[in-house]
């Protein structure tokens, strides 16, 4: 998922805020850029596959972050690699060091 910029106001559906608000072509574009989409994480053709979402051209293709994602091979933590403006933080994981390796296969890091 990934919210909004900025949230919503209160409103019984998007149909009515955007009447409500007589909102412009742009303030209507800022109300509907957000991502909601859903996928398997095994078991599919790639692994981490997106399988529905609001963005159509993300479906069928994998989660992009993850190939980024290290797991250290002494624990269960997780640690992203930053590419540009881009970071991901994954400050909990409740998953046992097993079932966490299965997702997230070691990597080495460069030099070692």
């Amino acid at each position: 998922m990934r919210n909004r910029l900025v949230d919503l106001p209160p409103a019984p559906s998007l149909d009515s805020l955007i009447k409500a608000t007589h909102a412009t072509r742009e303030q209507i574009i800022a109300y509907l850029d957000c991502e909601f989409s859903t996928g398997r994480v095994r078991g599919g053709s790639v692994p981490w596959v997106v399988q529905a979402s609001t963005l159509p051209w993300r479906e069928g293709r994998p989660l992009g972050f993850v190939s980024r994602l290290t797991v250290s091979p002494d624990s269960a933590h997780l640690s992203g690699r930053v590419e540009g403006t881009e970071q991901w933080l994954v400050p909990i994981n409740t998953l046992p060091k097993a079932q966490l390796g299965s997702l997230f296969p070691p990597t080495r890091e460069p030099g070692r």
